[in-house]
């Protein structure tokens, strides 16, 4: 899961190569890779929850 969203960001950060990348912009960066990271484990996190509450009954 986290190499999926280190991937990500390195593709976003390939092309800031070129032009000079502020850092509120690599901030950005680093934010939206926290946040696509932490709305998967929410799904995963709900999806595990919706199992096991159907197993318990």
């Amino acid at each position: 899961m986290r190499k999926s969203v280190a991937s990500c960001v390195s593709v976003k950060l390939k092309g800031a190569e070129k032009k000079a990348v502020s850092a509120e912009q690599m901030e950005i960066s680093r934010l939206r890779a926290e946040l696509a990271r932490v709305k998967m484990e929410r799904d995963i996190l709900g999806k595990a929850t919706a199992y096991f509450a159907k197993e318990q009954k």
